[in-house]
Protein backbone atom coordinates (compact mmCIF):
# COMPACT_ATOMS: atom_id res chain seq x y z
CA UNK A 1 0.00 0.00 0.00
CA UNK A 2 3.10 2.28 -0.07
CA UNK A 3 2.50 3.17 -3.50
CA UNK A 4 -0.86 4.24 -3.80
CA UNK A 5 -1.40 8.50 -4.06
CA UNK A 6 -4.93 8.97 -2.93
CA UNK A 7 -5.98 13.07 -4.57
CA UNK A 8 -9.28 14.53 -4.24
CA UNK A 9 -11.20 17.52 -5.78
CA UNK A 10 -10.67 20.94 -4.12
CA UNK A 11 -14.55 21.53 -2.86
CA UNK A 12 -14.34 25.02 -5.42
CA UNK A 13 -13.54 22.29 -8.19
CA UNK A 14 -16.35 19.98 -7.08
CA UNK A 15 -18.61 22.88 -7.35
CA UNK A 16 -17.63 24.21 -10.54
CA UNK A 17 -17.85 20.21 -11.89
CA UNK A 18 -21.70 19.78 -10.36
CA UNK A 19 -22.53 22.81 -12.20
CA UNK A 20 -22.02 22.09 -15.05
CA UNK A 21 -24.71 19.06 -15.10
CA UNK A 22 -26.93 20.31 -12.28
CA UNK A 23 -29.48 18.18 -11.50
CA UNK A 24 -31.21 17.94 -7.93
CA UNK A 25 -28.55 15.45 -6.12
CA UNK A 26 -26.21 18.05 -7.75
CA UNK A 27 -27.77 21.25 -6.01
CA UNK A 28 -27.55 18.96 -2.56
CA UNK A 29 -24.23 18.47 -3.00
CA UNK A 30 -22.95 21.86 -3.85
CA UNK A 31 -24.90 23.02 -0.94
CA UNK A 32 -23.21 20.92 1.60
CA UNK A 33 -19.75 21.81 -0.02
CA UNK A 34 -20.53 25.38 0.20
CA UNK A 35 -21.64 25.10 3.92
CA UNK A 36 -19.11 22.49 5.23
CA UNK A 37 -16.16 24.50 3.72
CA UNK A 38 -17.06 28.03 3.57
CA UNK A 39 -16.92 28.51 0.11
CA UNK A 40 -17.33 32.31 -1.19
CA UNK A 41 -19.27 33.02 -4.20
CA UNK A 42 -16.18 34.74 -5.48
CA UNK A 43 -14.18 31.43 -5.12
CA UNK A 44 -16.65 29.67 -6.96
CA UNK A 45 -16.90 31.73 -9.62
CA UNK A 46 -13.35 32.34 -9.77
CA UNK A 47 -12.56 28.70 -10.50
CA UNK A 48 -15.68 28.58 -12.94
CA UNK A 49 -14.00 31.00 -15.02
CA UNK A 50 -10.44 29.26 -15.48
CA UNK A 51 -12.00 26.20 -16.41
CA UNK A 52 -12.20 25.44 -19.98
CA UNK A 53 -15.77 23.82 -20.00
CA UNK A 54 -16.34 20.83 -22.63
CA UNK A 55 -19.77 21.04 -22.75
CA UNK A 56 -22.14 24.06 -23.68
CA UNK A 57 -20.10 27.23 -22.51
CA UNK A 58 -23.48 29.44 -22.42
CA UNK A 59 -25.43 26.11 -20.37
CA UNK A 60 -22.55 25.81 -17.93
CA UNK A 61 -22.46 29.44 -17.54
CA UNK A 62 -26.45 29.95 -16.63
CA UNK A 63 -25.87 26.94 -14.16
CA UNK A 64 -23.14 29.10 -12.61
CA UNK A 65 -24.76 31.82 -12.55
CA UNK A 66 -27.96 29.39 -10.77
CA UNK A 67 -25.54 28.50 -7.91
CA UNK A 68 -24.73 31.59 -7.25
CA UNK A 69 -27.94 33.23 -7.19
CA UNK A 70 -29.91 30.56 -5.07
CA UNK A 71 -26.60 30.49 -2.76
CA UNK A 72 -25.26 33.46 -2.37
CA UNK A 73 -28.11 35.74 -3.34
CA UNK A 74 -30.17 37.01 -6.74
CA UNK A 75 -28.12 38.36 -9.15
CA UNK A 76 -25.22 37.59 -7.02
CA UNK A 77 -22.86 36.69 -9.95
CA UNK A 78 -24.31 39.22 -12.10
CA UNK A 79 -21.63 42.16 -13.37
CA UNK A 80 -22.85 45.71 -12.56
CA UNK A 81 -23.96 47.64 -15.68
CA UNK A 82 -23.19 51.07 -15.35
CA UNK A 83 -26.03 53.88 -15.26
CA UNK A 84 -26.52 56.27 -18.18
CA UNK A 85 -26.62 59.68 -17.41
Amino acid sequence: MKNIDLRALAPADIVVTKAGRLDQRDMDDIEACIRKFKLTMNSIVRRGKQVEYAGNQDVFDHNLESVTARFFGKGANKKKQKKSP
